[in-house]
């Protein structure tokens, strides 16, 4: 009976297709999630990133966002809420105390990100005398 095992190929191929639909819609996306929730993290930071690129040049700066001294980045989330952006990660990240990213706004774009940072106490901590 070749029809179920073409049955069967035919629905491996829609799966597949459909999966790599998602991951493509997503790297279109300028936003992307570094890092595992735990259970004892905390927001510890969360920013709205608003700009507009103008029409003579494009726009492109640095941010960096400083959970602490005590606590430990656990998870970043960039949320891009707009259109015609990128931001990428360019230093610190989870297992840090810091995140620095980088937003990019072409000519005429908007840019509007939801950076939220979850961050948690080490499971140690310096003694300072």
């Amino acid at each position: 009976m070749p029809l179920p095992r073409v049955l069967v190929a035919a629905t491996l191929l829609v799966v597949c297709c459909s999966g790599d639909r998602q991951q493509q819609q997503q790297q279109q996306s300028g936003g992307f999630r570094l890092g595992r929730r735990q259970a004892d993290d905390e927001v510890i930071e969360q920013r709205e990133e608003v700009a507009r690129g103008s029409p003579d040049c494009a726009l492109s700066y640095v941010r960096t966002y400083v959970a602490s001294n005590e606590h430990l980045v656990t998870r970043l989330d960039v949320d891009d809420l707009g259109q015609g952006a990128t931001a990428a990660l360019v230093a610190g990240g989870p297992a840090h105390t810091f995140v620095s990213l980088s937003f990019a706004v072409a000519r005429h774009g908007r840019m509007r990100f939801n950076v939220t940072l979850y961050g948690k106490l080490p499971p140690y901590r310096k003694v300072v005398r």
